[in-house]
């Protein structure tokens, strides 16, 4: 599923829980200069050694918070830092957080653009989760057509919506949602309908980018 993403504009670095390289895209290389052959098999910080903004002790490390996040089916947060290029300088990257579901294990996607183009922040990850996931139905339409709402402007989520929220997040799909959370598939429908309609989304994968920006998941 990851060859879809090898032309996106955007880097795109997977990993699977033991932090190995398993995906790393032609962006990613014009980014960051380390080619596929370079990144991939290699653990990710050994590859990117970032380092915080601000300077600071390394972020990227055996074990580090993203991972220990990812591991317990918790998306990790967006991170500024700066990674290191193949040249050996730094560059300041932004890094969104994915997890998804590959081969029957969970692998944390890193979806990553240089801060000086902040615009491509807001819509990098809708365009990987609307490749790594299924389309919205178009029953599930919203006549509503805004797609970022402020936290201000929307209802809040229950507790059962934003659960199915996170766990749409993570490439789960209807039956296997329904199924963790034992309810059937129709009530999984009904909530991210609801979701749907608080949060102001044109489809699911709006709904799960909006939820995430606003920190309700």
């Amino acid at each position: 599923m990851f060859h879809l993403l090898n032309d996106a504009p955007y880097g795109v670095y997977a990993v699977d829980m033991s932090q190995t390289i398993l995906f790393w895209n032609y962006s990613a290389e014009r980014i960051l200069g380390h080619t596929a052959d370079e990144a991939i098999g290699h653990r990710c910080y050994e590859v990117l050694q970032s380092l915080p903004e601000n300077g600071g002790p390394p972020v990227c490390m055996e074990g580090c918070p993203a991972i220990r996040l990812a591991r317990e089916g918790i998306i990790p947060p967006v991170v500024h830092v700066a990674a290191r290029c193949a040249s050996g300088a730094r560059k300041p990257i932004t890094v969104t957080p994915l997890i998804v579901e590959k081969d029957q294990q969970r692998v944390l996607v890193h979806l990553f653009h240089a801060r000086e183009d902040e615009s491509e922040a807001r819509t990098v990850a809708e365009r990987v989760l609307g490749v790594l996931s299924p389309p919205a139905t178009p029953s599930d339409a919203p006549n509503d057509s805004t797609a970022g709402p402020a936290a201000g402007q929307v209802a809040p989520l229950s507790a059962r919506e934003a659960e199915v929220l996170r766990l749409l997040a993570m490439g789960l799909e209807i039956d296997r949602i329904g199924h963790d959370l034992n309810i059937s598939e129709h009530t999984v429908l009904n909530h991210i309908r609801n979701a749907r309609r608080k949060l102001r989304a044109r489809n699911r994968l709006s709904a799960v980018l909006t939820a995430f920006r606003l920190g309700l998941i």
